[in-house]
């Protein structure tokens, strides 16, 4: 989302409350776009969101991937997951 905060109450409990996935998390950005520093500040929580996830906790052996978009931010910072 642009600008510099949340407005107040739109935080990670409250997007979970109205049924978005584990972890999910919303980041404030100059212009609104996937910059690098915001991936990299919210990579780790997504993976720490579908680890959660009932079906992904219960079958460990199982393998999952994430096919990303090609947004550069996606893939220049491969290094924080």
């Amino acid at each position: 989302m642009k600008g510099k905060r949340r407005n107040a109450g739109f935080i990670n409990a409250f997007l979970e409350a109205e049924g978005a996935a584990p972890r999910s998390t919303m980041t404030m950005t100059k212009n609104a776009f996937m910059m690098d520093a915001t991936w990299e500040g919210i990579a780790n929580d997504i993976v720490r969101g579908y680890r959660s996830l009932p079906v992904v906790r219960d079958n460990p052996q199982w393998w999952m991937i994430e096919i990303f978009d090609e947004f550069g931010a996606h893939l220049n910072n491969l290094h924080v997951c």
